[in-house]
């Protein structure tokens, strides 16, 4: 049943077409059929037999019965039997109401002007003051008076005036009582009448709210605009229906209502290639160019008559339409949705229907039948109404959808600003309490030796205060790196990485440690190679093996690489230590997170180093994963884009006593104790240095000529009046492109994205002698801008 259902649905979108265009063109046609025949079906007597006479015009009064009275049979069409033109014509119809209660008679056509008479008396007269205008259009129920009715020998006496080209003449009368023919002449004006009037103002209301919509909308869509055109010319065009009086010729209505034609083809041709999807130029331009002609054809008056714009446009028309009726039975086929396939049934409708108009206006079908074509510009507004609906429909399940996501999203949001939150408060207070414990020791043991002076040797004290100051700058180090990462100004530099090399400067770094705890480190030797950062991978490497000695009270710690599929290097750092639970493992990789740490002992590590790990592994895009075991150990695990090894490169030479002997350093600095400090650390490795508190000494001396060049300009980011930037550009702006480097005790990601941008070297504070001369050595080396 379950696989049965897929299939028929499919067969039911696949039908959907074929049964939409032949479902609607089944009920129109036989709806327009059922109107065709409808006088067949009226009660009474139907009344053909009659007495003709030519009268010279429509001002010609009743001949007697002596003249030349022609017998015809109704209906009489003069376009057939009076090809050549009359201005008038008398007819006279007998009638025998004898037996109807309240007699009656019903004209379906009385075409296009004319009078009728009871017996010689006026019953009814839509004469107008110039026959060349229509001044009726609908069928006439007119009462019999029984005062103006005789005993026997009643005739009806009609006359009839207009052109035989636009199908003038007299159709059948229906004899009955007025009760039986009211309702049928009811039926007949709606739909003959002002059921064109109806359709024209719902088409005419339609068509401004659809150019409301597109003008609303920002007049985006073109498609709509020219459908809501279309419309309203529709709706001006099928006013021939149900106008009585013309303002104008009936040859000059004729010419106008042509021109209704054109635009209407050339605006719906148009809405049907947007509806489409299909934005083909040459068609366009060739819809434009059919109209833009007509409309120049009919401005220069060469078009006089109905027949002649018939000639002119049914061609082009039929060939425009069968285009359109094929790009929408290929939209509809394609897309099987019901608004494509309700448009392409009812443009099918719409063309079989003028044909059947068409073939009226020529005399093919019965004289008494009217227009039924201008209907189906209700179908289209069904069709575009569906059209929009559907779309509103749409757009309201994806804003349901987009609601629950925003929804969902917000939760999110919510739930990761309260682990930051939480996270945030975590990090200040184990900060806090990381920084106090150096700095107290510090203040201690400086008290210490201030009070004993020299009278005993100070190098064990040294020695605590160099620890403790260790202690502040790993965490001060650690805090930068996570600032940077986080900011995304530690841009990855990729390149061809030995690991063999790197385990062996991380073994050396790290043995120490695994020796004092008596702990084992181990390194399985490898030949492979990665692609990645070398620094960020060595910081990575550096931190797990870090992190497994500390948390390790026996075993050790052992580290391996090896090759997977699709070139991929699998780096793992497997632990003894105390493993960590499944729900705790996402935690540990936060700031200041260690679970079995909770006296926060230095000793155990500041909590920074797997954060670090995480947020190098987002930068280097490679995966990082945990697998521990509580009381077993752990194994974190990177994978790694492998690479070919690449050829060791020579050992630099060592450093010389005096590294920047010559050199001149123009020193930048506006805290004192930090300037004199590079002063003499810089004087000591042989340089000249030329030290200032501030932008104004600095631009006092560049105005007064007493800097005459310089090797080196070292700067302090955050200076009274400035900042590095500013020093660096006055600097290059006097003396040349002289090398810089800024120093800076700001973590801030703002500062750090800023400095970054600037293309600028930085080091960071605090720092040490060896970290220092390399960051000269590197800011000597890079181009300056």
């Amino acid at each position: 049943m379950h696989a049965a259902s897929p299939r028929f649905s499919a067969f039911l979108r696949a039908a959907l077409l074929p049964l939409a265009c032949v479902a609607m063109l089944a009920l129109s046609l036989a709806w327009a059929q059922w109107l065709t025949h409808d006088t067949q079906r009226w009660p009474g007597q139907r009344l053909t037999r009659a007495l003709a006479l030519v009268a010279p015009s429509a001002d010609t009064p009743l001949p007697g019965a002596g003249a030349a009275w022609q017998p015809v049979t109704l209906p009489d069409n003069w376009k057939l039997t009076r090809p050549e033109g009359a201005a008038s014509v008398w007819y006279r119809v007998p009638l025998d109401p004898r037996g109807i209660d309240a007699p009656a008679v019903l004209i379906p056509r009385l075409a296009t002007n004319g009078r009728v008479l009871l017996n010689g008396s006026l019953l009814w007269d839509a004469q107008p003051a110039s026959g060349a205008a229509r001044s009726w259009n609908a069928p006439l129920l007119l009462d019999l008076p029984v005062a103006l009715l005789r005993e026997s020998g009643n005739e009806l006496q009609l006359q009839v005036s207009g052109p035989a080209r636009y199908r003038a003449g007299l159709s059948h009368v229906q004899l009955a009582s007025s009760e039986q023919l009211a309702p049928i002449a009811r039926s007949r004006q709606f739909w003959q009448h002002d059921g064109a009037m109806v359709a024209s103002a719902v088409s005419a209301v339609a068509g401004l709210l659809m150019l409301l919509m597109w003008w609303a909308t920002q007049r985006r869509d073109a498609m709509y605009l020219f459908f809501g055109l279309a419309i309203l010319v529709w709706a001006a065009r099928n006013s021939n229906i149900f106008l009585d009086t013309l303002p104008l010729t009936l040859d000059q209505w004729a010419v106008l209502v042509f021109l209704g034609h054109t635009w209407f083809n050339t605006l719906f041709g148009l809405f049907v290639l947007r509806f489409s999807g299909l934005r083909w130029r040459w068609v366009e331009r060739a819809v434009w160019t059919y109209a833009v002609l007509n409309t120049l054809v009919v401005a220069s008056g060469s078009m006089s008559n109905i027949g002649q714009a018939m000639a002119i446009m049914t061609v082009p028309a039929t060939a425009l339409f069968l285009l359109l009726i094929a790009l929408l039975l290929r939209k509809g086929w394609r897309e099987r949705s019901v608004e494509s396939a309700l448009m392409a049934a009812s443009t099918i409708t719409y063309v079989v229907l003028s044909l059947r108009d068409a073939m009226l206006l020529s005399s093919k079908l019965p004289y008494d039948c009217y227009y039924v074509s201008h209907y189906t510009g209700v179908l289209m507004l069904v069709c575009i109404v569906w059209s929009l609906v559907s779309r509103l429909m749409t757009a309201l399940r994806e804003v349901e959808l987009l609601n629950v996501d925003l929804e969902h999203r917000v939760d999110e949001r919510t739930q990761e600003l309260q682990t930051a939150i939480a996270a945030k408060s975590r990090f200040l207070a184990a900060a806090s309490h990381d920084l106090r414990q150096p700095v107290a020791a510090i203040g201690l043991l400086v008290g210490l030796l201030r009070e004993r002076g020299t009278a005993q040797s100070p190098g064990a004290m040294v020695d605590r205060i160099d620890d403790a100051v260790a202690s502040l700058e790993a965490l001060l180090k650690g805090l930068l790196d996570l600032s940077r990462l986080e900011s995304g100004t530690m841009k990855p530099r990729l390149e061809h990485v030995a690991l063999q090399p790197l385990f062996d400067a991380v073994s050396a770094h790290e043995r120490a440690l695994a020796q004092d705890q008596g702990l084992q480190l181990r390194w399985r030797p490898t030949k492979l190679a990665v692609h990645t950062d070398p620094v960020l991978l060595e910081q990575m490497l550096r931190n797990l093996v870090s992190n497994g000695l500390r948390h390790s009270k026996r075993g050790g710690v052992l580290v391996t690489a090896r090759r997977r599929a699709h070139n991929r290097v699998l780096l793992q750092v497997w632990d003894t230590g105390y493993g960590i639970p499944a729900d705790q493992q996402a935690a540990v990789f936060e700031e200041f997170v260690q679970l079995d740490n909770p006296a926060r002992e230095r000793a155990r590590g500041l909590g920074l180093g797997l954060a670090i790990v995480k947020r190098c592994a987002q930068a280097l895009e490679c995966g990082l994963r945990l697998q521990s075991r509580p009381g077993r150990g752990s194994c974190f695990s990177l994978d790694l884009p492998g690479a070919r090894v690449p050829q060791a490169e020579a050992p630099s030479a060592a450093t010389r006593r005096e590294p920047l002997a010559g050199w001149h350093v123009i020193v930048v600095e506006d805290d004192p104790a930090v300037r004199e400090a590079m002063r003499l650390r810089i004087t000591h490795w042989g340089a000249e240095v030329t030290e200032f508190d501030g932008l104004a000494g600095l631009q006092q001396a560049l105005d007064a000529g007493h800097l005459a060049g310089a090797d080196l300009v070292v700067s302090d980011n955050r200076l009274a009046g400035g900042g590095a930037a500013q020093v660096v550009q006055m600097v290059r702006r006097r003396l040349g492109a002289v090398p810089a480097l800024v120093v800076t005790g700001d973590t801030s990601p703002q500062v750090i994205s800023t400095l970054a941008a600037s293309g600028l070297p930085v080091l960071h504070k605090p720092f040490r002698t060896e970290q220092l001369l390399s960051a000269i050595a590197a800011a000597a080396a890079a181009p300056a801008a």
